[in-house]
């Protein structure tokens, strides 16, 4: 209550990390751990923002061919993402980070009818992949000055 009688609604912020802006193209594939098994993708998608524990991702659909990626990855614990990061100036070469869905919703940022996925990834943030993939993404004087000396 606010002191005159109406709830006033309180929200918590429930991330474990500060999340950097970015606008990253990024390739998405669903992938069934224990096999091994490309099931699904890959699909192109954008990274929106990015923690060393996940992002957020835009894709154009919720779906990858007949697989649900939110449902799919809930339903059966084998059945994971493979974010595939390009770095920037070598093309050839690309950071693959394995990650679980944690949300998802409508991209109200995009015109067009996209899906935008909380993910998490699956690596610890002190994992070598993840800190190599902090160090080509965010070169000396661009990363922020928070998290990111810190951790790293």
């Amino acid at each position: 209550m606010d002191g005159k009688g109406k709830t006033v609604a309180m929200t918590k912020e429930l991330r474990r990390a500060e999340r950097v802006t970015i606008k990253l193209s990024v390739s998405v594939l669903l992938l069934d751990e224990k096999t091994d098994t490309v099931l699904a993708g890959p699909v192109q998608g954008e990274a929106r923002n990015f923690s060393p524990m996940g992002l957020a991702l835009s894709l154009a659909s919720v779906r990858i061919d007949n697989y649900h990626l939110f449902f799919t990855c809930q339903d059966n614990p084998s059945h994971i993402l493979k974010i595939g990061f390009e770095l920037p100036g070598d093309p050839e070469a690309v950071i693959e980070v394995p990650a679980r869905p944690a949300w998802y919703d409508r991209d109200k940022e995009s015109e067009e009818k996209r899906a935008l996925f909380g993910v998490e990834f699956l690596l610890s943030p002190k994992d070598e992949v993840i800190k190599k993939l902090v160090k080509e993404l965010f070169s000396p004087g661009k990363a922020p000055s928070s998290w990111w000396e810190k951790i790293f």
